[in-house]
């Protein structure tokens, strides 16, 4: 299953725990900003977006900042690339 967020930490959540990242999307945001939607997919996305939203996450919390980062960047340059065509 696909999950579509603009949360950058859910995302590096699914990532961390099985997700693969299979996009960074650009979209416009409400201020004329552009911002990130990350697409995840795996097994088991709902049942970790559920815990999430609960605040009950699992995992290591180093992988998730590597996650976070890693993300951080795939998205500069994903808006970036668009921004200069």
């Amino acid at each position: 299953m696909a999950i579509e967020t603009k949360d950058l930490w859910l995302a590096a959540y699914l990532v961390a725990n099985g997700g693969e990242l299979k996009e960074v999307r650009p979209v416009m945001g409400g201020d004329g900003w552009r911002l990130p939607v990350f697409i995840v997919e795996g097994e088991g996305m709902d049942y970790l977006v559920e815990h999430y939203a609960d605040g009950n996450i699992l995992g290591s919390l180093a992988r998730q900042r590597r996650s976070v980062e890693s993300l951080e960047m795939k998205a500069r340059r994903r808006l970036e690339e668009v921004d200069h065509g």
